[in-house]
């Protein structure tokens, strides 16, 4: 990607910012929603510890995500955890693991824009899950740039552009 891919966060913080919209929606984020996205991030990091910051963006964006229809936002809460382990970790959960999400979801222990943010995170913390995600992002950061996705680009399919990553060979 550009290295000009500036949106008034730090570069790992960017990262998780492109990890929910990789995880959440399946799909790049195109630049105008990168910049908007970075600048709500960048204002809740000025009131907030970043875990918390993280949340909060995570939450929103979810919420809006779920207005727009994005990604798996109309999916039963069981099968949101099945899509979000295959969006963020590129494989299917083992059973414990779905069957503690689950039932966090399913008795509001947890709502699915704070799952976002604590499995967006624990994957990019974690080097064996994380090579996919990673590989995804540095494909969706290459989307978001303004000549690839901006005002007046020629613009690409953002779900499509990260269906085949899933290793750094692929990316």
């Amino acid at each position: 990607p550009d290295p000009g891919l500036k949106v008034g966060v730090s570069q790992s913080q960017l990262d998780f910012l492109v990890a929910v919209y990789v995880g959440a929606f399946t799909r790049a984020p195109e630049y105008e929603g990168l910049k908007y996205w970075g600048g709500y991030l960048a204002r809740e990091l000025a009131q907030k510890n970043e875990s918390d910051a993280f949340i909060a963006l995570s939450k929103q964006m979810y919420s809006d995500g779920k207005g727009n229809g994005e990604g798996g936002t109309q999916l039963n809460d069981k099968s949101y955890v099945d899509f979000a382990y295959k969006n963020i970790l590129g494989r299917a959960g083992d059973t414990g693991g779905v069957d503690y999400w689950n039932n966090q979801l399913s008795s509001g222990s947890i709502d699915r824009g704070s799952f976002v943010s604590k499995f967006v995170s624990d994957a990019l913390g974690n080097p064996g899950d994380g090579e996919f995600l990673e590989a995804r992002i540095s494909v969706a950061k290459f989307a978001a740039q303004e000549k690839v996705s901006g005002p007046g680009s020629v613009g690409i399919n953002l779900g499509s552009v990260i269906a085949d990553v899933y290793d750094v060979s692929s990316a």
